[in-house]
């Protein structure tokens, strides 16, 4: 899906603006029809970014809970790029560590 990749979901509300004032009749047939059915893709499109967004935070606290930081009430949670700046950080000092282990065996 486009917007699961991040970048589509803008794109999808730029293309139902343009729509939006496609339809310039005043019979009144059809407006109302396409406008439900981009309210409902609308409604989808965020609904589909906000799965996505709750599942990043998701994996972002499983993530806290396994790199060594303070974990007290007292201290506040980390960022989202402090959590991953230290993970990193974290991943490198351990394999300096395995390789110098390695040398020593």
């Amino acid at each position: 899906s486009p917007a699961a990749g991040g970048g589509g979901g803008g794109g999808g509300g730029g293309g139902l603006k343009a729509a939006e004032g496609g339809c310039s009749n005043s019979h009144g047939h059809g407006g109302s029809k396409k406008s439900k059915e981009q309210k409902a893709l609308r409604l989808n499109i965020n609904a589909r970014e906000r799965r996505r967004m709750h599942d990043l935070n998701d994996a972002l606290d499983e993530l806290r809970a396994v790199i060594p930081y303070a974990h007290s009430p007292s201290v506040r949670k980390l960022s989202k790029i402090a959590t991953l700046l230290l993970a990193k950080n974290y991943i490198l000092m351990q394999a300096q560590a395995l390789e110098e282990m390695r040398r020593l065996v």
